[in-house]
Order: structure tokens, then C-alpha cells, then sequence
């Protein structure tokens, strides 16, 4: 390492917001900070206002204004921090609630007024999970009695971290879906559409794009019992096995491969399930 020079720097903004996100907290430490020009549409807002915040917390001056980006040279401070539990892992607790007949789960150490882009999760299945936040925790409850159109229309744009969870959900409430925002899924651990698409067809659902930045998922036709129970594949991607596994309460048995992948963001998932009461063995 050495001494880096910043200055301005254009990147485009359409593809993933942590390339830029990465380049801003360096900005700080660089001789006359750094000024990002974010170029295109902007996708994954909410990461980068996080950035912004917990940048400015610890002393960075960082100012946000349009689509340019200034960050001033100087130091970060030290200061007491509390780290806020991942809306996009509790997001499969979602998931667990609205599939259940009943259930109720406490989430300990989220917030309402979270940093955190996707806690919109508990807007997006408001339909089906009630949500009632106390000090730093949140308490799940089952919604009876759900009255709602056989048609999920959403745009991820800003949150597609919670895109597999919602998709894979609304399969198995055999709920047909139109969605928006899905295009930087296609470059993540794996193109997580295409592996939507290939895995819920296992159940006899599709999931297709109808449309520029248009995608269809079509439950008509989900068979969530069958005599031969499919092995879902994760494709080397964390959120896939955690998007599916909560599908089991549907289908009674869900075999997914490579379990570890979830230690890239979530470690103690499956000992987590073990404590809701879900019976997991590997073998």
C-alpha cells in the first residue's frame, strides 16, 4: 500500500451500488478526498444512503448531490457504535411467517427507523405479516384472514437483496407475480433469475421476463407435493438456499445443496431454523 492520490472519479450506477460504496469509504484517506460522479440510473439507493450515514457518523464529511458524490480528505473518528441486526436475513423470517398457518417470532435488535434499505420487507409482505416494532426488536405475527388479488406487482430497484425471498414466497402461496428492478441480479453470485426460473420449475413454477426489466412469476401451475422430491440447487449463492428453505413448511421435506454457502452472510442459519422448531439434517 501507499499514499493515494483521490480527485474525480465517474463510475456508472446502474450496475451495483457497492463498487460504489467501496470507493467512498476509502475517500476519506485519500489526498483531496474523492468527488464520484455516479453515471446512469441509480440502482440500490438505500445502500448508498446508508454508506453516506454511517460514514458521517464517524466523522467523514460526505454530501450527496444528485449524482455526484463529495467526499473531504481527513480521518475517521472513533465512537460507540451499535450494529444493528440485517433486515435482508430477517427477511426470511418473513417468509417462515407468511407460509405458516400460525406463527409468531421475535427479531431481536432491528429498528424502525433502521439505515437499512431492506427493511421495506415488512411493507412488502404486509399483506400476509403483521409487523409491531418495540426497542430494538421486532415481533412477527401471522395475518388471518388475507384478502388480497391473485396478482404481486413490486420494484426491487432499490432492494434486490429481498427479491429471491419475495419470488420464492409468492410461488408457494401460489401467487402470480409481476416485478421490476430485478436487472442486477443477473450479476451476483450467480444470475439469480435464471436460478429462480430453474428451481421453482422443479414445482412446476416459471418465473420469465415478459418485458423490459419485466418479469412474470407464474404459480398456476406449482405442485408443492411430489413423489419425487427435488434437490434445489444454490449455485454458490447464500441467499438461494436461504430463500428455499423456508418453502419445506409447504412442501413438508426441501433437499437443498452446498448448506454452507450460508456463511457468506449468515453463519448460524440452519441452528437458527433448529430453534424455530425445523428439523434440519445434512447428509
Amino acid at each position: 500500500g501507499k499514499s493515494l492520490k483521490g480527485g474525480k472519479v465517474a463510475i456508472p450506477a446502474d450496475t451495483s451500488s457497492q463498487y460504489i460504496s467501496a470507493l467512498m469509504m476509502i475517500g476519506p484517506m485519500l489526498r483531496n478526498g474523492l468527488e464520484l460522479h455516479l453515471v446512469g440510473e441509480i440502482v440500490s439507493l438505500p445502500y448508498i444512503t446508508m454508506t453516506i450515514r454511517i460514514m458521517q457518523y464517524f466523522g467523514a464529511e460526505v454530501v450527496m448531490n444528485g449524482n455526484v458524490i463529495r467526499i473531504g480528505e481527513g480521518q475517521y473518528q472513533s465512537k460507540p457504535f451499535f450494529v444493528e441486526a440485517d433486515w435482508s436475513a430477517a427477511s426470511y423470517f418473513y417468509s417462515i411467517v407468511a407460509l405458516s398457518s400460525d406463527a409468531s417470532i421475535t427479531l431481536n435488535g432491528l429498528e424502525k427507523d433502521s439505515v437499512q434499505g431492506d427493511s421495506v420487507i415488512s411493507d412488502i409482505m404486509s399483506p400476509w405479516v403483521e409487523t409491531v416494532f418495540d426497542h430494538q426488536s421486532v415481533h412477527l405475527r401471522k395475518v388471518k384472514h388475507v384478502d388480497v388479488d391473485q396478482m404481486f406487482q413490486y420494484d426491487f430497484i432499490q432492494c434486490p437483496d429481498l427479491a429471491q425471498t419475495v419470488v420464492a414466497a409468492m410461488a408457494f402461496k401460489g401467487i402470480n407475480a409481476r416485478l421490476n428492478g430485478l436487472k442486477t441480479l443477473l450479476i451476483k453470485e450467480t444470475d439469480r433469475v435464471n436460478a429462480l426460473h430453474q428451481e421453482l420449475n422443479k414445482y412446476g413454477a416459471t418465473f420469465t421476463e415478459s418485458g423490459t426489466d419485466e418479469w412474470y412469476l407464474n404459480a398456476d401451475s406449482l405442485q408443492s407435493c411430489q413423489q419425487t422430491i427435488p434437490l434445489i440447487h444454490t449455485y454458490e449463492d447464500h441467499r438461494m438456499a436461504m430463500a428455499f428453505a423456508p418453502l419445506c413448511l409447504t412442501t413438508g421435506v426441501m433437499y437443498i445443496d452446498e448448506p454452507n454457502v450460508v456463511s457468506k452472510s449468515y453463519p448460524a442459519y440452519w441452528k437458527d431454523l433448529q430453534a424455530l422448531g425445523f428439523k434440519v439434517t445434512e447428509g
